[in-house]
């Protein structure tokens, strides 16, 4: 836009120019009369040529500008669409998750109550060794086989579908204008493929007004914290670091996925004086189950209503 204007200036000054220089140019070439003799005419041809060949680069030149900026604005447009569709790829991916956890957990009720009956069996048996002695003693040994067996089938499920296990978001490192984090892991069985993400709701409604293309996509690469951890409790446990410089509160939404689980963390910190101190709350996504929730000390007592869901 601002090229255009330059070159609409420089247009109008050279049309200035050409109308008070006409004169002063071809007033030598005029006889007694008045008249522009041959050689004014000449004079006068070159420089209304040399005028309009100059106006005409100048045209060409606004126009290229112009067309330009257009292309600018037509890619800023295509990385904001491309933003878009990654966001919705997400939302899709979470979808599916969800659908598959939903389906494993039907095969694992399933196998739940397999399990409820073998034991009712296996009572039942239990109750039956009132009987004589050599056929007591061959049903015990076909018992305590089965109670092994039963241990066992326990231990595969509970390492197949992470029972019993969680893991939660909290600060561990804070400098001067960073705050590091750390997922830290609660259970016997181990979590699979666990990913991490963390948002602001609060700052992405404010930082993200009028904000398009370029801007956009900084604006969330900066605001928003993805972390793939794998297998808790071997794998990877630290997140990356988010800087808080110039920042007093943050509350995040955090999402934690897992193979067959997925949880969900409300962390809110506050600067009190120098020290910045939180407080956080974690659920099971898929029954509402309250696994955890601690506040520290010297949090401040009547922001405690804000961590909830």
């Amino acid at each position: 836009m601002s090229g255009t204007i330059l070159l609409t200036g420089q247009l109008v000054l050279l049309v200035i120019t050409a109308v008070l220089g006409y004169e002063g140019i071809i007033k030598d070439y005029r006889d007694g009369s008045g008249k522009l003799i041959k050689k004014g005419k000449l004079m006068r041809f070159i420089f209304l040529a040399s005028i309009s060949l100059s106006i005409a680069i100048l045209i060409l030149q606004s126009l290229q500008a112009i067309g330009d900026a257009n292309t600018a604005a037509n890619r800023l447009n295509n990385i904001a669409s491309d933003l878009k569709q990654t966001s919705q790829g997400q939302q899709d991916t979470l979808k599916t998750t969800r659908q598959v956890g939903e389906d494993m957990r039907t095969v694992i009720d399933g196998m739940r109550q397999s399990l409820t009956e073998q034991d009712n069996l296996l009572k039942t048996s239990e109750s039956l060794l009132t009987t004589t002695g050599s056929i007591q003693d061959k049903q015990s040994t076909a018992l305590a086989k089965q109670k092994e067996l039963l241990t066992q089938q326990r231990t595969t499920l509970g390492n197949l579908t992470s029972e019993g296990s969680y893991c939660y978001v909290v600060p561990v490192s804070v400098g001067e204008n960073t705050i590091l984090f750390r997922a830290l892991f609660i259970g016997k069985f181990p979590l699979y493929d666990v990913s991490v993400e963390m948002t602001d709701p609060t700052a992405f409604e404010i930082g993200m007004e009028g904000l398009e293309g370029r801007e956009l996509v900084e604006f969330d690469r900066k605001n928003r914290m993805r972390s793939y951890l794998g297998t808790l409790p071997r794998g990877r446990s630290y997140l990356d670091t988010i800087d808080v410089t110039g920042v007093n509160e943050r509350d995040y939404n955090i999402l934690i996925s897992s193979r067959f689980l997925i949880f969900q963390e409300r962390l809110f910190l506050t600067k009190v004086d120098t020290r910045w101190r939180f407080a956080f709350i974690i659920r099971n996504s898929n029954t509402g189950e309250v696994l955890g929730k601690y506040v520290e000390r010297g949090f401040p007592a009547e922001k405690i209503a804000k961590v909830s869901f």
